[in-house]
């Protein structure tokens, strides 16, 4: 009776995976900065998911291939215990849905850079525009990555279903680009969903909030701040309003995540730890 049962379980999965094999492959779009890029260590990941799997996938080096941390531990990278490989929030991010999905095959297209301004990312980019944060010599981020894009759709049939944006630090420390924030946030939304053909694409910007920050801020007038951050509060009030200007997006509050000692890249625990949060609202704006 027991071998019988087993068997049966066998047979449904492998039934399921033929299912999702048979279905477009369901594509999120990350993009962003730093805690985009990741400092989570893989070594420290379990094997389930440092190597990955077939129905959780990422577009990388030209092809689909298992969801899996790739990116190389650069030597700056050393002091924070990063040896091999690193990663992001599409780890956790990809598996939690791929468990609340359990007929579909996940797909993860993800590019981004660290230290970027949002200025780097716009459709419209323009050199003179990218000088004014000294990164005119990245040339156009929304570009290279909608290429990346078209590349993976061209591999494989793919339904596009979520983008995942985790931004914004760079341009707090601008204050006169901070106050324009808004303004690219929803060119940037506009123009994706205009680029894969999915009118309301789902939209989901990650927010760095301090304890002390409310996290409703519908009533915040934004202001100049002292220190480095002069423009943080013009960054965070559009990621905030951006839900209630735009449809089908929602703002992810990231409040109290782990970082690495003396920094403020998330570690692993912390980088988990985000794209479960992801996830969940992911999923509670689609269900």
């Amino acid at each position: 009776m027991l071998r019988l049962f087993f068997a049966i379980a066998l047979m449904a999965h492998a039934g399921s995976q033929l299912l999702a094999a048979d279905k477009p492959l369901k594509v999120f779009i990350l993009a962003g900065q730093s805690n985009m890029v990741g400092r989570g260590n893989n070594l420290e990941l379990d094997a389930g998911l440092s190597k990955g799997n077939d129905r959780v996938l990422m577009f990388e080096k030209g092809k689909w291939q298992p969801l899996k941390p790739v990116k190389k531990a650069q030597k700056f990278q050393e002091k924070l215990g990063l040896t091999e490989f690193s990663f992001g929030p599409e780890i956790a991010f990809a598996h939690e849905i791929a468990k609340a999905w359990p007929d579909e095959r996940i797909g993860i297209v993800k590019f981004a850079i660290g230290g970027t301004s949002i200025l780097t990312w716009r459709p419209d980019w323009s050199k003179e525009d990218a000088h004014r944060v000294g990164q005119a010599r990245m040339g156009s981020l929304y570009k290279a990555l909608m290429s990346k894009v078209a590349q993976a759709r061209k591999a494989e049939e793919v339904d596009f279903v979520g983008v995942l944006w985790l931004q914004g630090g760079s341009d707090m420390l601008h204050f006169e680009v901070a106050k324009e924030y808004s303004t690219h946030l929803k060119a940037l939304i506009t123009s994706i969903r205009k680029d894969t053909k999915v009118a309301q694409l789902p939209f989901l910007c990650g927010s760095m909030r301090r304890k002390q920050d409310p996290a409703d801020l519908s009533d915040l007038v934004p202001k100049r701040v002292k220190g480095r951050y002069a423009g943080a509060e013009f960054v965070l009030k559009a990621q905030w309003d951006m839900q209630s200007d735009i449809k089908n997006t929602r703002t992810v509050i990231l409040r109290s995540i782990e970082t690495h000692p003396k920094n403020v890249h998330f570690n692993t625990a912390g980088q988990l730890e985000v794209g479960k949060l992801f996830a969940k609202e992911f999923l509670e704006m689609t269900k």
